[in-house]
């Protein structure tokens, strides 16, 4: 890891104390449901590393964003969208996964 992304992640912990980790859990997986991804799944299909799991879990966590997270997840239309919220700090990587998993 880069002493700038240490640094960052440093940062980002200082704005928000870490919030309850199975909330975050819970909402890291719903979002990631609700654009088609079952994170075990991608996981074992080598897809996503376990590294890589705890990461969007902690960057959630860590994001300040949880209240506002679970009030949209909690209002989609069937659960589902067509891609992650702008203020979700795992959208990037969440996106992707989607279009890895939904298009391949």
């Amino acid at each position: 890891m880069s002493s700038q992304k240490r640094e960052a992640d440093r940062e980002t912990s200082r704005r928000y104390p870490l919030g309850q980790v199975h909330r975050h859990m819970w909402l890291t997986k719903e979002v990631a449901a609700s654009v088609g991804v079952d994170l075990s799944a991608a996981m074992h299909s080598g897809q996503l590393d376990p590294r890589n799991y705890s990461n969007l879990v902690t960057q959630c966590r860590s994001s300040g964003c949880d209240n506002t997270c679970a009030l949209h997840v909690s209002a989609l239309p069937s659960g589902r969208q067509d891609e992650v919220q702008d203020f979700c700090p795992n959208k990037a990587l969440l996106d992707r996964l989607a279009k890895i998993l939904n298009d391949g």
